[in-house]
């Protein structure tokens, strides 16, 4: 699901939900905003879960 949605290669995406104990959500926004666990996590807080408003 990762890799469809980012676009990222396997290792990126593995190493991203590695990262982020498997939390797709999570792993979506640091790849897409190239971002590390703790940025995406605030972002995902401040827009309430939404990966779309994390990502803009």
């Amino acid at each position: 699901m990762v890799i469809e949605i980012t676009g990222a290669d396997h290792e990126t995406a593995q190493t991203a939900l590695k990262q982020c104990e498997y939390h797709v959500k999570t792993a979506i926004v640091m790849i897409l905003n190239d971002c590390d666990y703790e940025v995406a996590v605030a972002k995902l807080k401040q827009t309430g879960g939404f990966v779309k408003k994390a990502i803009n």
